[in-house]
């Protein structure tokens, strides 16, 4: 994915180098010396950035240091170079780790397979290495954590009433909405993160600020026209993202443009499978549109730029008429116009001098002084 995209630029390319400015390389290097004590790996001591990203991008190692840490724990590591692959990796070790750490301590799959925020993935290795010792019995890094009360503290506690809990030996919030309890292999990667904040929550206000919900209508229309598919009119952003999260309906039309294109459709709902089918149409469109024109996955998956994905699929409808004989959407492109010349006026341009390339067949403008100083 990451060869088939324009690179950030303007207010998401400063965002990105602030956050990429917070990275502690020295707590880096403490991070990668915990994790080959654990695993037996040889790793990286420079604490570089981007040596950081590279070496746990494909979540192989995190995987490795997952079934280091857990006997119980023996997850299937895939060795596959095609981006989904890692992303379903890191999934993996997001969704093991969601068991022992904070929710606000776990990271996005984009922040470390993107690079976008090193410092959360820091932030998730270093809640984790602080359980090793007291959970899993490994090798731990940072303090300790607190073994718990004594009974007399835990008596104590008895007389403190508190119903956030939902119970008080017999007062119940029991009208209170039960959160559905999933399996560890169906959570989604949404399900497993922090929200965004701060600086990263105001650069996206931003970007969905200027959305425009009446293109957004009009792209839909054409997909419709197109695929045959009822789809929401409103333009609301966020019907216009939980549409096509998922891929079907972009591989989907794919298929209707040009047959047979994207072979095999993931209909899981598994969020590397649906990564999978943004990942199958950014290389089917890659072929028709522009490299800046093309969106990353995680724009239009974790909702981060869904100006680009409309960019992206009006750059493809101006070219369904002339290239897959479908109808399209926007002005019609230049046909081209090739001319032809007669030998007696191509005879002709030879006689027309112009000296602003700085020679004429020999003739050249050395010998001019205009704008030179007066040498006495």
């Amino acid at each position: 994915m990451s060869e088939i995209r324009a690179k950030k630029s303007g207010l998401a390319a400063e965002a990105q180098q602030k956050v990429h400015g917070k990275f502690d390389s020295q707590f880096a290097q403490q991070i990668f010396g915990w994790i080959s004590c654990v695993t037996g790996e040889t790793l990286p001591t420079t604490g570089d950035i981007n040596e950081f990203i590279s070496t746990l991008k494909d979540g192989v190692l995190l995987c490795k240091l997952v079934n280091a840490l857990s006997r119980n724990s023996d997850e299937k590591v895939n060795n596959s170079v095609l981006p989904f692959r890692y992303a379903a990796n890191i999934a993996y070790f997001l969704s093991f780790v969601g068991n022992y750490v904070g929710k606000n301590e776990l990271f996005q799959t984009v922040d470390l397979y993107e690079g976008q925020d090193p410092n959360s993935v820091l932030v998730c290795l270093a809640a984790l290495a602080r359980k090793s010792e007291k959970v899993f019995g490994k090798p731990g890094l940072g303090p300790k954590e607190a073994e718990g009360g004594t009974p007399h503290h835990l008596k104590t506690g008895e007389a403190i009433i508190g119903l956030q809990a939902g119970s008080s030996k017999g007062a119940t919030q029991s009208g209170m909405e039960n959160k559905i309890k999933r399996s560890r292999g169906m959570r989604l990667m949404s399900e497993i993160r922090a929200e965004k904040s701060g600086l990263a929550a105001e650069a996206q206000q931003k970007v969905h600020g200027k959305f425009d919900s009446q293109f957004a209508q009009q792209i839909f229309g054409w997909i419709s026209c197109v695929t045959g598919e009822t789809l929401p009119t409103t333009g609301d952003i966020n019907e216009f993202i939980s549409t096509l999260k998922d891929g079907v309906l972009l591989c989907k039309l794919a298929n209707t443009l040009s047959p047979n294109s994207i072979k095999k459709v993931n209909t899981s709902t598994l969020a590397f499978k649906q990564m999978e089918n943004i990942s199958f149409f950014l290389s089917f469109v890659g072929n028709y549109v522009g490299k800046n024109e093309l969106f990353q996955t995680v724009d239009l998956y974790e909702g981060q730029d869904p100006n680009s994905v409309l960019v992206c699929l009006a750059a493809l409808a101006r070219k369904s008429e002339k290239v897959f004989g479908k109808p399209g959407l926007g002005p019609k492109e230049a046909e081209g116009e090739k001319r032809q010349w007669t030998p007696h006026q191509l005879k002709a341009g030879e006689t027309i001098i112009g000296l602003q390339a700085g020679s004429n067949k020999g003739a050249t403008q050395s010998g001019m002084i205009m704008g030179n100083t007066r040498h006495m």
